[in-house]
């Protein structure tokens, strides 16, 4: 007698479970989560394989590669899911000193791109599952494109704006300085007693 769908399902399930802590593992030992957006790692994480176990026909499981093996794989396929997606130009613009609520707007539309890409259909059942994904591929590509060329000008600019802002800040703090020194009109106005009424007294009274 087969198994019953029950089974089936929890034998599913049990499998999602370990294949979610074994990635959850290796993104923590090989410090993958490091100066990645939570919801940028959010959205990649289940774009990336377990390397560590495969499935074969009746569910058993088996391994097929070293430890080292399974970090490197695993480290490169993570990599390219976050260049996918657009953390690497994120990341630049950030450290640029980009506008914070700029910098927002576009993570939403590239998370979107990526994990919702609109993608334009595939036909017939002959495409199957490999046109698929490079349909999707192909779609994501595009689609986040224009908000990390985006990102990229605006990381480009910083420099430029970060001066300009310096330039600025330099002339407030010399007016602010300015205004502060007893010279000129203000000085005549505070040099005497009561405000100035020293001065003005003295020249009307002819001193």
């Amino acid at each position: 007698m087969g198994k019953s769908s029950l089974v089936i399902e929890r034998e599913r399930a049990k499998r999602r479970q370990n294949s979610i802590s074994v990635r959850e593992s290796l993104i923590s030992e090989l410090g993958l989560a490091k100066g990645i957006d939570p919801k940028i790692a959010a959205a990649v994480f289940d774009r990336v394989g377990d390397p560590v176990t495969r499935y074969a026909h009746g569910g058993k499981m088996y391994r097929n590669y070293t430890k080292q093996q399974t970090a490197d794989l695993f480290a490169k396929k993570y990599k390219s899911e976050l260049a996918k997606v657009g953390q690497p130009e994120l990341t630049e613009a950030i450290a640029a000193g980009s506008d914070p609520r700029s910098v927002e707007a576009l993570k939403t539309s590239l998370i979107s791109a990526y994990t919702t890409p609109a993608v334009s259909r595939v036909g017939g059942k002959a495409q199957h599952i490999s046109s698929r994904v490079k349909a999707r591929e192909k779609a994501v590509a595009e689609q986040t494109q224009k908000a990390k060329n985006i990102l990229i000008g605006d990381a480009d600019v910083q420099p430029d704006i970060q001066q300009l802002r310096q330039k600025r800040k330099g002339l407030i703090e010399m007016e602010a300085k300015a205004l502060t020194r007893k010279t000129g009109r203000r000085a005549l106005l505070t040099s005497a007693p009561g405000g100035g009424s020293g001065f003005y007294g003295g020249y009307f009274d002819g001193k």
